[in-house]
């Protein structure tokens, strides 16, 4: 069994931004990782630029 002293800072981060890439809305991925704070949320939500332009790409794709 994995216990909190497994995660890391990254786990969240990775999970949170996997979330993102998959339309998950914001408030329940604050939700998800127990963020009472939605700033915490969005900083674990980062993404590198490379992954934000292909997600600007996709949204505009069809404009």
């Amino acid at each position: 069994m994995i216990g909190e002293e497994d995660f890391r800072l990254h786990d969240t981060t990775t999970f949170a931004t996997y979330l993102v890439l998959n339309n998950v809305n914001s408030r329940i991925i604050q939700e998800l990782l127990n963020h009472s704070n939605i700033v915490t949320t969005e900083r674990d939500m980062h993404l590198n630029q490379d992954v934000q332009k292909k997600i600007i790409n996709k949204v505009f794709n069809g404009f």
